[in-house]
């Protein structure tokens, strides 16, 4: 099977080094985070009333910043973020980000354009499988992964992307 399935507990190196959650810098809207999910999860803030938690957000570890930029995380913090002006650019914003580690990280980029030098398929493992929306899980039968994957389509749309910018 041609894929490799990326998260933060991913068995394959380069899985598990393509993980959001992986530790590395990315320079998002000049501020410097420890991680894609930091950065990911700070944009939020800058959506809700509670924008100084975007400066916060990156001396939190990857799973500190989930939480708090979470549903719950941001009710409990007392942010309201405006969900449609967030589901209008989440993908951008994650895109984004994205673009930045690629460009910045040299051994990111020496992956992602591995991958695509041999039409490897990358895939975001969740537990929340068909539901999924940034990643998912295979079947059964391992014959099918189900789920959007958005965040695997965009990292293999990565250096496409930035050919034309």
């Amino acid at each position: 099977m041609n894929n490799i399935l990326l998260h933060s507990r991913a068995k394959c190196e380069g899985g598990k080094y393509l993980s959001n959650f992986y530790t590395c810098a990315i320079l998002f809207r000049r501020k410097k985070f420890d991680s894609v999910e930091n950065a990911f999860q700070a944009a939020k803030f800058q959506l809700s009333n509670k924008s100084e938690y975007f400066e916060k957000l990156n001396y939190k570890t990857a799973i500190e910043a989930k939480k708090m930029g979470s549903k719950g995380g941001m009710k409990k913090l007392g942010a309201i973020l405006d969900v449609n002006e967030w589901n209008k650019s989440k993908d951008e914003i994650m895109k984004s980000i994205l673009i930045s580690r690629y460009m910045n990280n040299h051994k990111f980029k020496e992956i992602i354009d591995d991958t695509n030098s041999k039409n490897l398929q990358l895939y975001h493992f969740e537990r929340s499988g068909p539901n999924s929306y940034w990643g998912g899980c295979f079947n059964k039968n391992k014959t099918e992964f189900v789920g959007y994957n958005k965040l695997g389509k965009l990292l293999m749309d990565l250096n496409k992307s930035i050919a034309f910018r």
